[in-house]
């Protein structure tokens, strides 16, 4: 069969083409038409968690996410050892246990920008705040670092195995 107006290298091509298109959407129909995600080795969860890394500082802190709105710090290291608050956190899962945390300072206007990778334990920082010469510019900081899983939320107990006692 010659197709008006083509070059004999195009009509050479189009089977093999035709049929690799062909394949590949009965291949990816047979898959289901995705991707499985990647494995994850870590809790899944933020809620619950106390998480311990450092700062872009230096220091060390703990940190407990009560909730996706709220979380609980204590500096661990650092002159500002023992200091300890509850904060409005703003904490968006990104994927199964990527988290991306957000807060601002309410009377300093710094903001903290943080993603955690439970899985992989890895947390990367970044802080903007006011530039105190330039009121116009702002200061930057990142750091990256490892991320230490300290406590846990507790596992909810499987429904159909009967409590004891």
């Amino acid at each position: 069969m010659k197709l008006k107006g083509t070059s004999p290298y195009f009509v050479r091509l189009w089977k093999p083409v035709a049929v690799m298109a062909l394949l590949t959407l009965v291949f990816a129909r047979m898959s289901g038409g995705a991707f499985s995600p990647p494995e994850t080795t870590g809790p899944t969860q933020i809620v619950g968690q106390t998480l311990r890394y450092a700062l872009p500082s230096g220091e060390f802190v703990e940190r407990r996410f009560v909730d996706d709105r709220s979380a609980r710090w204590k500096i661990i290291s650092g002159p500002r050892s023992g200091e300890t608050g509850t904060e409005q956190v703003a904490v968006r899962m990104v994927s199964a246990g990527i988290y991306f945390v957000n807060r601002v300072e309410p009377l300093g206007g710094t903001t903290r920008s943080e993603v955690y990778n439970l899985a992989a334990r890895t947390v990367a920082t970044y802080v903007t705040r006011p530039d105190p010469e330039d009121p116009l510019r702002r200061i930057e900081e990142s750091s990256a670092g490892r991320l230490e899983i300290v406590a846990g939320a507790p596992e909810r107990p499987d429904a159909s195995v009967p409590a004891s006692g």
